[in-house]
């Protein structure tokens, strides 16, 4: 029974940091634009990491809070994916916020937590 959690915790673990890890990128990505370096794009990035959420999401059916988790994780990924296709409609500043608020995506779980199983 441990080692399960262990495993379920390690999968939902790993996923937020790279969701972590994508918003840097992202925000990485954005500055080097601003100054006229080349830059990729991050979006095929987050777009993978939505795929990968959402069979985590689909794997973890059996634990409702942890699948929850991911899927508001899922939300993240699709958001800064967002921010990233529409990224020269947005100010620098504005931009750099808002990809630092998709991350709270999960923050409305705790609006939430008191219905879940």
């Amino acid at each position: 029974m441990r080692s399960a959690s262990f495993g379920m915790m390690l999968c939902v673990g790993t996923f937020f940091a790279l969701l972590g890890w994508l918003n840097c990128r992202a925000i990485d990505g954005w500055e080097r634009t601003a100054t006229g370096r080349r830059r990729r794009s991050c979006s095929s990035a987050a777009f993978l990491l939505a795929a990968i959420g959402l069979l985590l999401f689909v794997l973890l059916a059996s634990r409702p809070r942890a699948a929850m988790l991911i899927l508001a994780g899922v939300a993240s990924a699709l958001l800064l994916a967002a921010l990233d296709v529409n990224r020269k409609r947005l100010r620098p500043v504005t931009l750099r916020a808002m990809a630092d608020l998709v991350l709270l995506a999960p923050v409305l779980l705790l609006l939430c937590a008191r219905w879940m199983p």
